[in-house]
């Protein structure tokens, strides 16, 4: 890699949440400024290329990433003010560097984050650190043909467990389904419950299934909160024919897919109420 010819990167305005940089040429070492918060950051780029990232806090390294395919997920435990990088291959290749609005505590270090949403095997040891999330239950349907202007309630959004574990081998996870939507036709449906996600000793159980009309929303599962807000109430009911998530699952410092709550819907015979979101599970690893 050249560093002879290290020069500032092209950036398109470095802000608190994220930038975009370019790499003119391959193995060559560029220097930005940037005003990076602590966070979980997502940086992409093309997936023909693998990009390196050093975070530093003036002159002080806070860690380094990698892409694999095109992507990773890095935990930067305090704020950024330059970053190193460069590329393997290809020119006038764009790094881009976005707040993925997951935040681990500030107690841990800054690392790769691997996202696990299929059931499976993780395969890598040491010492790490999990955040578990359950699966979102699905909003109930709405009211009858004769009163089908009233919503059914929405559906409690995920329970999450976090902790810091030492993996000496493979670890079996299962990743908790989202919730099925009341369903449609016929008469007041509620929705279907989130299932728990597992990952070694820990389990987040998932969020109840909304009621349909009269009833309440659909409780949130649960779980000790970790950096995550828990889904322990369910989704209020909507407006009549506005399908949207009313209880969201928020990780960090924006709302998240991972483990959300199905809004409620006031029409049950032309549609179902809406489903929630699948679990998920956060390693943070060379804890």
């Amino acid at each position: 890699m050249s560093v002879s010819n290290a020069a500032s990167a092209s950036s398109s305005s470095p802000s608190t949440v994220g930038s975009t940089f370019t790499a003119t040429s391959s193995n060559t070492l560029y220097t930005a400024s940037v005003s990076l918060i602590s966070g979980a950051y997502t940086i992409t780029c093309v997936s023909t290329t693998t990009s390196y990232v050093d975070f530093y806090s003036g002159s002080t390294l806070l860690g380094s990433a990698v892409t694999s395919s095109g992507t990773t997920l890095f935990n930067l435990a305090s704020p950024a003010t330059k970053i190193d990088f460069w590329t393997n291959t290809g020119s006038n290749i764009v790094v881009n560097i976005a707040l993925s609005g997951i935040g681990f505590p500030s107690s841990a270090p800054s690392g790769t984050v691997d996202i696990l949403t299929t059931s499976g095997t993780y395969n890598q040891t040491g010492n790490v650190y999990v955040v578990a999330v359950g699966g979102g239950g699905g909003g109930g349907n709405g009211g009858s043909s004769s009163n089908n202007n009233v919503a059914g309630s929405g559906g409690g959004g995920g329970g999450s467990v976090s902790a810091l574990l030492t993996l000496n081998t493979s670890t079996t996870y299962n990743i908790g389904a989202a919730g099925n939507g009341g369903a449609s036709g016929g008469g007041q449906n509620p929705g279907g419950a989130g299932g728990a996600t597992t990952f070694s000793n820990l389990t987040a159980n998932g969020g109840g299934g909304g009621p349909a009309y009269p009833n309440t929303g659909g409780g949130g599962g649960s779980g000790s909160g970790g950096y995550v807000v828990n889904g322990n109430s369910g989704g209020a009911s909507i407006s009549a024919g506005t399908p949207s998530y009313l209880y969201n699952f928020v990780v960090g410092n924006s709302g998240g897919n991972y483990g959300k709550g199905g809004a409620g819907l006031s029409n049950n015979i032309t549609g179902t109420g809406n489903p929630g979101g699948t679990g998920a599970v956060f390693v943070l690893r060379g804890v």
